[in-house]
């Protein structure tokens, strides 16, 4: 079992996105899956060891997915976007959808 399947179980995903807001939707599949979702959406996953005793972390993406009503995928945006761009983005994309 790799290091993946034993900590970020559906459960435990759960969890820690509920703890930074219940709003968010983990999703989770076969490693297949997910590898395919990850090229779909140009998101990546690495995993490394850091720290003197190999402490696993993982790196990611951090973008945020601006989906539409029918939940497909419009834009991504930088995660680290201030929140006037991040305005300035989503009343540009709801004008160019009327």
């Amino acid at each position: 079992m790799t290091l993946r399947r034993l900590r970020d179980t559906p459960s435990a995903m759960g969890e820690y996105t509920r703890a930074i807001d219940p709003r968010i939707m983990g999703l989770s599949g076969s490693e297949r899956q997910i590898a395919a979702v990850s090229r779909e959406y140009g998101a990546y996953g690495e995993p490394r060891a850091s720290g003197p005793h190999g402490d696993h972390l993982f790196d990611h993406s951090t973008y945020i997915y601006v989906m539409n009503p029918r939940g497909e995928f419009v834009r991504g945006m930088e995660a680290d976007a201030s929140g006037d761009q991040i305005a300035d983005t989503l009343r540009l994309l709801m004008a160019q959808a009327e």
